[in-house]
C-alpha cells in the first residue's frame, strides 16, 4: 500500500488486477471449451458444443463469483491505515 494513497485508488488497483486474472482464466477456459469440444460431444444433451449462451452464461456466472470473491478483499484493503501497515 502506497503512504498517501486514496482508499479508492487501492480498491481500483486490486479490483483491476483480479479483473485481469478473470478475463485471463474466462479467455483460456472459452479456448479450451472450443478445443475440446468435438471430444465431449458426445456427452452433450439438448446442446451443441458451441453454443454461445451456455459458453457466454459460463463466462458471466465466472465473473460474478469472482467479483462476488473479490469484494470482502478490497473492502478490508481501502480500509487500511498505511501508517499501521508499515507498523507491522
Amino acid at each position: 500500500m502506497a503512504v498517501g494513497a486514496r482508499p479508492s485508488d487501492i480498491g481500483g488497483m486490486i479490483g483491476r488486477q483480479s479483473l485481469m486474472l478473470v478475463a485471463a482464466g474466462v479467455i483460456a477456459g472459452l479456448l479450451a471449451a472450443w478445443r475440446v469440444a468435438p471430444v465431449i460431444r458426445s456427452l452433450l444433451y439438448g446442446v451443441t458444443p458451441g453454443d454461445g449462451v451456455s459458453l457466454v452464461g459460463a463466462a458471466l456466472f465466472v465473473v460474478v463469483v469472482a467479483a462476488a470473491a473479490t469484494a470482502i478483499p478490497v473492502g478490508r484493503a481501502t480500509r487500511v491505515e498505511p501508517a499501521s501497515a508499515l507498523r507491522e
